[in-house]
């Protein structure tokens, strides 16, 4: 893990899925993730109070969901996560969904022969607010980007990555305006959307 900023105080890394990685997931990251709900309960499909009640083997599933990635930034004083991300696919589907968690395993990225081009998303990007104007909150989501499309490259296949952003978050609109993404539309209503507040596809520019 090496530093990643000029003063050397935090690093980027990907939450490895191994005793040491669930180690860091129960005592980092999960203070984190509860953390980022109850402040800023605007920005999530999810809920403080639903996440407060999953029991330690729910949080155990999410870090050895073989569909996810988790990218964090840490400080190097005190291993505290400071900003993250996941990473979702190759998904099941092409569709965004509200809650990629409860996928397990990808289907085949070949259908009648002809390859279809990879779908990756997006979740769950949050940053401290002590942390914040440090740049950490791209950090995590190129990390994001580039180890979809290494992914998609592995495969010798295209590959598309969305996320799903609420229409009234402006800010969060011009973040990811500013890491490459473009508003596709307004996203159709289906039943995975447990919200009624109109959400916003973007799709990464590659």
């Amino acid at each position: 893990m090496a530093p990643s900023d000029d003063k050397g105080n935090w690093a980027l890394q990907v939450v490895p899925v191994d005793d040491s990685g669930l180690d860091f997931y129960f005592k980092e990251y999960k203070p984190f993730r509860l953390n980022a709900l109850k402040q800023d309960p605007g920005a999530f499909g999810s809920t403080y109070e639903r996440e407060i009640a999953f029991n330690d083997d729910h949080w155990r599933k999410r870090l050895y969901n073989p569909l996810a990635k988790t990218f964090v930034v840490v400080g190097l004083y005190d291993g505290r996560v400071l900003s993250a991300a996941t990473l979702w696919g190759p998904m099941p589907e092409s569709k965004l969904i509200s809650s990629p968690s409860p996928a397990a395993a990808t289907t085949s990225d070949v259908v009648d022969g002809t390859r279809e081009p990879l779908s990756f998303q997006i979740t769950a990007v949050w940053t401290c607010p002590e942390a914040r104007g440090r740049g950490l909150g791209r950090t995590v989501v190129k990390a994001a980007i580039a180890q979809a499309g290494q992914d998609a490259r592995q495969r010798g296949s295209s590959y598309s990555l969305g996320v799903d952003v609420y229409a009234v978050n402006t800010a969060a609109i011009s973040f990811y305006e500013k890491c490459g993404f473009s508003v596709s539309g307004p996203r159709p209503e289906d039943s995975d959307t447990e919200s009624l507040r109109p959400e916003l596809l973007m799709y990464y520019r590659h």
